[in-house]
């Protein structure tokens, strides 16, 4: 249940979305705080566990698939090696501390941005 209206108005961002169980869809409605969206669950039900996926596209490292990592400094583009994610992360040890970063992931996805790191987060450009 819940608001129905979506970002364009083009059914492809409905509340519906919200409990489909793909991180590919999301729920983004077509006011800034009108919309919501709900759960029946038809009787009284304990809940022990709440997951939340932030609107992301998809676009996250995902176990399996496997990735490269760039580094741009004043002498160009330098690959700092390929990984095949074994989790939700990636870690890469001895990278120079300040350039402009891109990660590359050849298994899937075309939604990507160079980012540099700033106290140890990406910031994306």
């Amino acid at each position: 249940m819940g608001t129905p209206g979506s970002w364009h108005n083009d059914g492809s961002h409905e509340y519906t979305n919200a409990f489909d169980g793909s991180t590919e869809t999301s729920f983004d409605h077509n006011t800034p705080s009108d919309g919501w969206t709900g759960l029946d669950l038809g009787q009284p039900q304990k809940i022990t566990e709440i997951v939340y996926s932030p609107r992301n596209h998809d676009n996250y490292i995902k176990k399996g698939d496997r990735y490269e990592l760039f580094i741009s400094d004043r002498a160009g583009w330098s690959s700092m090696g390929i990984q095949i994610a074994s989790s939700d992360s990636l870690r890469y040890e001895n990278i120079p501390t300040e350039g402009l970063y891109y990660l590359k992931n050849h298994s899937r996805g075309t939604q990507e941005r160079p980012f540099i790191m700033e106290e140890g987060k990406a910031v994306f450009q």
